[in-house]
């Protein structure tokens, strides 16, 4: 491309999209200094459409954001002009350092700049910013010393509304990142496509809460929803999602869901039958195995109900020799999940 048809682009946006083609004569003098032809520039032809001068403003307004820019070139960079002047300023670089550009205007001027060896051959390193736009400053600058600064008119068909940063959907109070954004008249997003939802979670609050979690732990907590097309970009961005998956059960069970009571003060207990009581909060199975740690398990009871602070079983010892036993209850929390507590028993 060359340079004189790529500023006449960027002129075309200065100009609300009207397109005037360029010229390299603006006027023909005699000897006496007469002139005798003048280049007289009109109003030039619309090229963007029937919201052509909103879509130039919406691009000026782009390319003229500063904040923008500061992140890759920090703060004042070759595209950011004296005492706040706005400039809608652009810099490119050619693969192999083969061209370095700059292109922007005022609503003065527009102004392009191409930097790079007439043969093509590649440059060492000249970028856009460090070749091409620091004349590109120069001559802005040298243009504009004796001029007051001039924004950049918004014309009418433009408005601005709230918007949500992350996906340019209609700002909803479930939006995290609200922005003020401007748009073509009647472009406006109409639906907001971020909601909230709220769950109760326990732990460290990326989980569900579960019957068995500590209630002290239970809370509620909302979470932005976002459309299905912008979830994993959530998930890798690190936005808060909405926990999927149970709290795992605690590693000793809640006694307010499992819970034997003492069959004696000393944990000796003589043969016959044995009342076992206790609370499950749940479907439910008792059982009883040899020694400390059993291999082998014997059920003495189950139940489909829950049980507070009641029988859940007998234990007919009659036939068992005497020595050191241990009662085990089990319970199925509505969630699935099984919690169980033991008891160890010595039989005289």
């Amino acid at each position: 491309v060359r340079l004189v048809d790529l500023s006449t682009a960027y002129n075309t946006l200065r100009n609300g999209g009207r397109f005037r083609p360029s010229t390299s004569i603006v006027k023909v003098t005699n000897s006496r200094g007469e002139v005798l032809e003048r280049w007289t520039p009109d109003a030039g032809r619309q090229v963007l459409g029937a919201n052509g001068e909103q879509i130039a403003y919406l691009i000026t307004n782009m390319l003229s954001d500063n904040q923008a820019r500061w992140y890759m070139f920090g703060r004042n960079n070759v595209m950011e002009l004296p005492d706040g002047r706005p400039a809608a300023a652009k810099t490119g670089t050619s693969n192999d350092w083969r061209d370095s550009w700059a292109m922007g205007y005022t609503p003065d001027v527009t102004i392009g700049v191409w930097v790079g060896n007439n043969d093509n051959a590649a440059m060492q390193e000249i970028a856009g910013a460090n070749g091409a736009g620091l004349i590109w400053n120069d001559l802005m600058v040298r243009y504009h010393a004796d001029r007051p600064a001039q924004p950049f008119v918004r014309p009418p068909g433009v408005v601005e509304e709230t918007v949500c940063a992350d996906t340019g959907g209609r700002a909803s109070p479930a939006c995290p990142r609200p922005i003020s954004e401007l748009f073509v008249e009647g472009a406006v997003p109409q639906q907001p496509d971020v909601t909230y939802v709220t769950v109760r979670v326990a732990g460290d609050g990326t989980c569900l809460a579960a019957s068995y979690s500590p209630p002290g732990e239970v809370r509620e907590a909302s979470f932005p929803v976002y459309p299905p097309e912008y979830r994993d970009w959530a998930a890798r961005n690190g936005v808060p999602q909405q926990p999927t998956r149970l709290c795992p059960p605690p590693q000793a069970a809640d006694p307010n869901v499992a819970q034997l009571a003492l069959l004696s003060a000393d944990g000796t207990v003589s043969g016959g039958q044995l009342f076992v009581n206790g609370t499950a909060r749940g479907s439910f199975i008792l059982e009883v195995g040899e020694g400390q740690n059993p291999q082998l398990w014997q059920t003495v009871s189950q139940g489909a109900s829950a049980v507070e602070n009641g029988l859940l079983g007998i234990w007919n010892t009659d036939g068992l020799a005497p020595g050191s036993y241990t009662l085990r209850l089990s319970v199925t929390t509505p969630e699935g999940a099984t919690l169980s507590t033991t008891q160890n028993v010595r039989l005289q």
